[in-house]
């Protein structure tokens, strides 16, 4: 047997006494533990008790997840829409090239023999189909306003199957729709990641998260998914109705910065789409006004410029609520630009859209207007000799 010096007897019953039972080690030194260690927290341990776990590891990351409510997933709480809303099954339509006159025959001689025409103005011309007539081998359209012929019109349209969300309930956060396709971004402020998911045009989102950089605002729509303002178009739910209205009573508001419509009952969302609001100079007037006429369809045409260089002739317009002079909610099936400025100052909508929502309101029904930019004229003025197409 081997004889210790004292001084290591001494050691050894020290180092017996600091392990007896009921005694604790020193606790471990944070920096020596790595991000991605299991050893200080685990997932359910940071999840039950996150004060006493540091703010790293896979359990940290686990919990700002579920803070930011990307963990576990919650999706928004749609209702089925019924697609049947946006069919125009007895009528198609056709483009007129911007360099050609619209002309329109009162009898099938007239418009085989080409005599007769009422002609209309060059410009953003598109005609409703009703029928066909074949006749000493031509083809003939029948339309509202009368007979064309077909190789003096366009090819036929396809109309946006675009549509919005109805909803169970209000949204707990903001949400919208992607309106440029893109690869997200892996944080705020980076250059698009295509090993991340591609998002399609039309994609619904929620936003998790907001970073501005650079003058942009950054949302988080996704696990390490950022997207910057200019690709999507958002609805931020607001229960409490624009001043003046009833509370008890049903609202639309129309965002002309976000270019998004959200229908209100009793202070519930239970409607929410993208919108096509005027362009400028034609700008969708803010204010609060009230729905004041409703037709299943209608035709529109104008020009503000003495020229008629702006002039549009539109052959049944559908589902049309007009709420301020002539400017109205209403479907659109000449474009599919949903989420951006279109229009000569009304309100445009899928024709799926503006049929729920022509089903959903009356006249009386209340549309607030409103763009939180600041960019669209208020003043009155600005709007006291135009018609509001």
């Amino acid at each position: 047997m081997l004889a210790f010096p004292w001084v290591h007897w001494v050691s050894l019953v020290l180092g017996v006494a600091l392990m007896a039972p009921g005694s604790s080690p020193p606790p471990p030194d944070p920096s020596a533990v790595g991000s991605s260690s299991g050893e200080v927290c685990t997932v359910r341990f940071q999840m039950a008790d996150p004060g006493d776990c540091p703010a790293y590891g896979p359990g940290a990351q686990e919990l700002q997840l579920r803070q930011l409510g990307l963990v576990p997933e919650r999706p928004l709480p749609i209702l089925p829409f019924d697609t049947s809303l946006g069919q125009t099954t007895n009528l198609s339509y056709h483009a007129l090239s911007k360099s050609s006159q619209l002309k329109v025959y009162s009898t099938v001689a007239d418009a085989l023999a080409k005599s007769a025409a009422q002609i209309f103005h060059k410009g953003f011309v598109y005609i409703s189909v009703t029928g066909q007539i074949t006749q000493n081998r031509k083809i003939l359209y029948t339309t509202p306003e009368g007979v064309v012929r077909q190789d003096e019109v366009g090819a036929k349209v396809t109309v946006s199957t675009f549509h919005g969300l109805a909803f169970s309930q209000s949204p707990s956060r903001t949400f919208g729709w992607v309106v440029e396709s893109a690869y997200p971004s892996s944080e705020p402020g980076a250059a698009a990641d295509k090993s991340l998911p591609w998002l399609n045009r039309y994609t619904p989102v929620q936003v998790y998260e907001t970073q501005p950089v650079n003058g942009l605002n950054w949302y988080l729509v996704g696990v390490g998914q950022w997207l910057d303002q200019k690709k999507v178009a958002l609805v931020a739910p607001d229960s409490s109705p624009p001043q003046g209205v009833p509370a008890d009573s049903r609202w639309i508001r129309v965002n002309l910065y976000e270019q998004t419509l959200a229908a209100y009952d009793q202070g519930q969302l239970v409607f929410a789409t993208l919108t096509a609001s005027g362009l400028p100079p034609w700008y969708t007037r803010p204010g609060l006004f009230q729905i004041t006429k409703k037709l299943d369809s209608t035709p529109m045409s104008g020009s503000f410029a003495a020229d008629f260089s702006d002039y549009y002739h539109l052959q049944d317009v559908p589902w049309v609520m007009y709420y301020d002079r002539a400017r109205a909610l209403h479907g659109t099936y000449w474009h599919d630009g949903f989420g951006y400025v279109h229009s000569h100052g009304c309100v445009n909508l899928s024709i799926a859209d503006a049929h729920w929502l022509y089903s959903w309101t009356d006249i009386g029904t209340w549309v607030q207007v409103y763009d939180p930019s600041g960019k669209t004229p208020t003043d009155p003025a600005f709007y006291s000799n135009d018609a509001g197409y």
